[in-house]
């Protein structure tokens, strides 16, 4: 029952019906198809049957989707790892925006694209699918030729995706910025904690397998925090978007 209700809910939505239009009383039409099957499954020919069609002039139907939400996970997939979601990027949801995500990514005239699932389960997304392009470095940005998210200059951005909920669909906002890294903490110049401190950025390597090399340590590292680095994502604190390395491995705040 809940999965029928779940698709005939479905077929009206299809038809441009939404949530307020319901609950709804509806005619139903049944038709039961049999056919002997052999071992793996497939219907033996010349079996097939199919009843009359039974009619129920009205059924109640309730609202029976479950409700839209952001994503928990975005995952970039491009010619930087031969296009394979078994070691796609797994991209950072900034603390206290759980519908915010990003990363960097070195995009070419390939491009990339991004789904919501490690498969080509027909939910990637392609330049088409973004509701909006902007950024710094967004008129970088184009169309590889077959659908994908690919760059007029190959190179690193810092690719931030915002997703929204517009009825039965989510709604992707990315941003392409410049692949900025800061140093942050006790071992900067100022050592004040204050943003985008003057000298303090990373260098940016101009090909795919380069190093963002930071700036030489000032001060000493003593103290709560002192080597800290992170990304400036608009509208979120730095700390909102900080990492480090732990372990010979990038570990980021993300939400924890």
């Amino acid at each position: 029952a809940a999965t029928l209700a779940a698709e005939l809910t479905s077929l009206e939505v299809g038809k441009g019906k939404s949530e307020l239009d319901f609950p709804m009383e509806i005619p139903l039409y049944f038709q039961a198809h049999a056919a002997a099957t052999k071992y793996a499954g497939n219907a033996i020919p010349g079996t097939e049957a199919s009843s009359n069609v039974v009619t129920l002039n009205k059924v109640r139907l309730v609202y029976s989707l479950p409700p839209v939400t952001t994503p928990d996970n975005i995952y970039l997939v491009g010619n930087f790892n031969g296009w394979s979601w078994d070691t796609s990027l797994s991209m950072v949801q900034c603390y206290d925006g759980p519908n915010v995500f990003w990363h960097m990514v070195y995009i070419d005239g390939s491009g990339i694209k991004f789904n919501t699932n490690k498969s080509w389960d027909g939910g990637e997304q392609s330049i088409a699918g973004l509701n909006s392009i902007s950024g710094d470095k967004a008129s970088d940005i184009q169309d590889s030729g077959d659908g994908n998210i690919a760059s007029a200059n190959p190179g690193w951005y810092l690719m931030i995706i915002t997703c929204s909920v517009a009825g039965r669909d989510i709604v992707y906002d990315v941003q392409f910025n410049e692949p900025n890294v800061w140093l942050m903490g006790t071992i900067t110049a100022n050592a004040d904690w204050s943003e985008l401190e003057e000298g303090m950025k990373f260098e940016v390597p101009a090909t795919a397998d380069g190093e963002f090399v930071s700036p030489a340590f000032v001060n000493n590292s003593s103290g709560d925090g002192g080597v800290r680095a992170y990304v400036k994502v608009p509208g979120f604190d730095w700390w909102k978007t900080e990492f480090m390395v732990f372990d010979k491995k990038i570990v980021y705040r993300a939400m924890g």
